[in-house]
């Protein structure tokens, strides 16, 4: 590429990626007097926040807290710079309409995801910001105090400021070795698991979920390489290949009083098979599955002698991870740069000239409920605060 052309594709302000973290990193940018542009791979933007919730966008939660995130301590000081609140604020300025459901998940009021997206792009819009896609970027490398952000379709611009924004799972060699970047691996999806009957493919059943010290209650969808649903997506953050998962069919029961239970069931039902006690309390295959795993038979008189055995499986069904299940379900990737090199108040990386990160871009991540979008905006708002003021 000549000179002339490298001139003439000078720019103030390049984010990379629109998403949400790059949509609302550009907007703050351009709202404060910059000049934007937005570089997107993909044909449209904004096509991850489309996919979220099943198209219906849990787009923030009302009770987030640095805790819940992965590198707590970096999110701390991110809130300590933009709280939680102003994420929201920030979202109600483009004209969505925000209401809330169980445990403070937010969801926009007209229900779709797509909503959302046409919001945040007229307030781009409005501030000017400019987007491009189609426009893979393959690296972005220091040239004079400023940044050469160069695409795979053979073009390059020269920024200012560049603004990483393009998810977890960043090209290898994109960045400066002097960024320190940890490998991406998806989470919070569906996890394989030896164990797993194929008869309960497709099968979905309310209970809990255990893996060492973590227990996560809600709704399973059981599948022929091993358990999915938000149960099994939030316990993918913390399973790995080798540790076992305890389903636990009785979650609102502790242990005393699942072997009342079981036992006043008893009384109340016999004569009964194992099969029969099990009717009008789980799933006719999960009921079959588990007396089987009991080493009881389903056609068998049940009797009180079995209610021990039977009550340990039904609390402690055991798989064996193996994995990733689908990792095309997953919703966010573990890793990207480093958040040591990272300032939390400006989300300015500790590299040669103006260069920052936000989003999924950093090694931060959530259990779902909203938290993993309400960090892209709160972080990509940081960030286009701060690069105004660069």
């Amino acid at each position: 590429m000549t000179k002339g052309h490298a001139t003439s594709n000078r720019r103030d302000v390049v984010v990379i990626g629109a998403g949400a973290s790059g949509l609302a990193c550009a907007i703050a940018a351009a709202r404060a007097g910059r000049q934007v542009v937005v570089l997107e791979a993909a044909r449209e933007p904004g096509r991850s926040i489309r996919v979220t919730g099943d198209g219906r966008c849990n787009i923030a939660n009302a009770g987030t807290q640095a805790q819940v995130y992965r590198n707590a301590a970096f999110v701390g000081r991110a809130f300590d710079a933009c709280a939680p609140e102003e994420a929201l604020d920030f979202l109600r300025s483009t004209g969505i309409v925000m209401r809330e459901e169980g445990q403070g998940r937010l969801y926009p009021q007209a229900n779709k995801a797509a909503s959302v997206v046409d919001a945040l792009l007229w307030a781009a819009r409005r501030a000017g910001v400019r987007i491009a896609c189609g426009r893979r970027v393959e690296r972005v490398a220091p040239q004079q105090n400023c940044w050469r952000v160069e695409c795979a379709d053979g073009q390059a611009l020269v920024a200012r400021v560049a603004v990483i924004c393009a998810g977890g799972a960043l090209p290898a060699g994109m960045l400066p070795p002097r960024v320190p970047v940890l490998p991406a691996r998806p989470v919070l999806g569906p996890l394989a698991c030896d164990g797993a009957p194929r008869q309960w493919d497709k099968l979905r059943a309310k209970c809990a979920l255990s893996c060492g010290g973590f227990r996560e209650e809600g709704e399973a969808t059981f599948r022929t390489y091993g358990v999915s649903g938000i149960a099994a997506f939030n316990l993918s953050r913390v399973a790995r290949p080798g540790d076992e998962i305890a389903i636990d069919f009785l979650p609102e029961l502790d242990l005393a009083a699942t072997r009342d239970f079981l036992a006043s069931r008893l009384a109340t039902l016999a004569p009964c098979t194992w099969g029969e006690f099990c009717c009008g309390m789980l799933l006719p295959l999960i009921g079959r599955e588990t007396i089987s795993r009991a080493g009881l038979d389903p056609r068998a008189a049940a009797a009180p002698a079995g209610l021990a055995v039977f009550g340990r499986m039904l609390r402690a069904f055991p798989l064996t991870v193996t994995g990733i299940g689908d990792a095309s379900r997953c919703q966010v990737h573990r890793g990207g740069i480093d958040v040591a090199a990272v300032d939390p108040a400006s989300m300015q990386v500790a590299a040669p000239g103006r260069l920052f990160a936000c989003g999924e871009a950093l090694d931060v991540d959530a259990p779902c409920g909203g938290f993993n979008l309400h960090w892209a905006w709160t972080s990509g708002l940081i960030a286009g605060k701060a690069v105004a003021q660069r």
